[in-house]
């Protein structure tokens, strides 16, 4: 108990609590026994117990602040606006939501343990076999405590998008009375009738060879992912550097899912990881003038649709002391009528239409005209002209294809630019960041390798 307070003080309160609901329905017409038998486990916790305050008082100041609290954020238990950490997308939590998921999480954890639904059979029959058995009251009351304790805390919500995955996560001690109860009913089949025994263990092993590899294999993906990462990053990286790198969606400072890409503390490793801040990254050219900058990037590939691969790309600073020319050169590979170009500083959109009777792979030449203060289209109607209102803001050019003019439900291919305007100086980083959306608004922007419907050039 001492040990899990130090690594999982929620765990530790909500086994207490069932530990001491055993001990007093074991106990209760002696309550000096149980007294006795909670002070010397108590005892027995303290080492450890105070390895924890000491631990929690050297890293966050405090005996009782324990280090997860130190990064921010609202992880409090109830409900209400709940985030990991400060700046990480805000989940509502709600008691419908919650209970949502632990109906789904109680459902899944059968697949999640060996043997699935076969072994939810096995662990009643245990419980049945025990059930004159005092123990049986502290395997039901871990078994009720558990899920029911997590109701009111967010992660709870969080492990039903984690499914597909090994688990149980939060539902870690349910493993206590399912492996007992599971264990105790096959060991009293194997006394009551041996070859029936003999049949559920060899079923057990089926079902889990039927269920498991689906989730080793997400498991392995992620893993292979991730090695891919490190792969790339080794052949391609030229200490000493700073690699930026993809916002989870866990938040921008939540090492997740690259847990092994952490700087050192002092901030002197050969190569150091940042958060991918868009125009806020001109920053860091600044802060270390002597570090190669990198950028990584999880890219769809050369083709609409083909599988996600890593992309780094070294990033240079490019001052721009006078108005310059961007030169676009799409080809419309949708086959949609309506061509659009269009251009974007930070929020601010214009757009016009090139051609309504667009064909499949024919090309255009758009000259946009980009100043420190302001972005010009040369539209078949005239120029259309957004002004700067941020001197920091990513500046985006890009063709858009569609059944009609509503760029909103279009096929969206476009170059971002981290820029800065200081008076007449433009400051961009190049290469640019290529990305692509499928028509309708809802659906989420792609990253593109050699985008395939774009090329951008930038001409001072």
């Amino acid at each position: 108990m001492g040990l899990l307070v130090f690594l999982r003080p929620f765990d530790a309160i909500l086994l207490a609590l069932a530990l001491g609901t055993f001990l007093f329905a074991r106990d209760r017409r002696y309550l000096r026994r149980a007294g006795r038998t909670i002070g010397w486990g108590t005892i027995g916790a303290m080492p450890l117990l105070a390895m924890c305050v000491g631990y929690n008082a050297v890293v966050t100041g405090s005996p009782l602040r324990f280090p997860l609290w130190t990064i921010g954020g609202r992880n409090g238990f109830g409900f209400g606006p709940r985030n990991i950490v400060d700046g990480a997308p805000t989940m509502d939590i709600t008691p419908r939501r919650s209970l949502w998921a632990l109906r789904g999480n109680l459902a899944a954890f059968p697949h999640w343990y060996t043997g699935g639904l076969l072994a939810v059979a096995l662990a009643a029959y245990g419980l049945w076999r025990l059930r004159r058995h005092a123990v049986a009251k502290l395997l039901v009351a871990i078994a009720i405590v558990v899920p029911v304790g997590y109701l009111f805390y967010w992660g709870n919500v969080l492990i039903i998008f984690g499914r597909r995955f090994l688990g149980p996560h939060y539902y870690l001690a349910l493993l206590i009375p399912a492996s007992v109860l599971v264990a105790h009913g096959l060991m009293s089949l194997r006394e009551r009738h041996r070859p029936m025994a003999h049949l559920v263990v060899a079923a057990l092993f089926v079902i889990t060879a039927t269920e498991f590899p689906a989730a080793i294999r997400d498991n392995e993906r992620a893993t292979d992912i991730a090695e891919a990462e490190h792969r790339v990053l080794r052949q391609t990286v030229t200490e000493p550097a700073v690699v930026l790198l993809p916002r989870s969606r866990d938040g921008a400072y939540v090492l997740h899912p690259r847990g092994s890409m952490m700087n050192q503390t002092d901030l002197r490793g050969a190569v150091l990881y940042a958060v991918d801040r868009s125009e806020e990254n001109i920053d860091l050219f600044e802060r270390y003038p002597d570090r190669n900058i990198y950028r990584l990037q999880q890219s769809e590939g050369p083709t609409s649709g083909s599988p996600f691969r890593p992309n780094v790309r070294r990033l240079h600073r490019r001052d721009i002391e006078q108005p310059a020319s961007a030169v676009v050169e799409a080809r419309n590979t949708t086959g949609a009528p309506v061509a659009q170009l269009y251009a974007t500083i930070g929020a601010q959109l214009i757009n016009c239409v090139i051609d309504q009777h667009s064909v499949t792979s024919q090309t255009y030449v758009q000259n946009v005209a980009v100043a420190a203060d302001h972005v010009t289209l040369h539209c078949p109607d005239g120029p259309l002209q957004v002004l700067r209102a941020d001197p920091s803001a990513t500046l985006a050019i890009g063709v858009a294809f569609g059944a009609d003019n509503d760029i909103a439900r279009a096929q969206l291919y476009e170059y971002r630019f981290w820029s800065r305007a200081d008076g007449t100086q433009l400051t961009v980083i190049e290469p640019a960041e290529q990305w692509r959306r499928d028509p309708d608004s809802a659906q989420p922007w792609r990253v593109t390798d050699n985008n395939p419907a774009l090329e951008l050039t930038f001409t001072p």
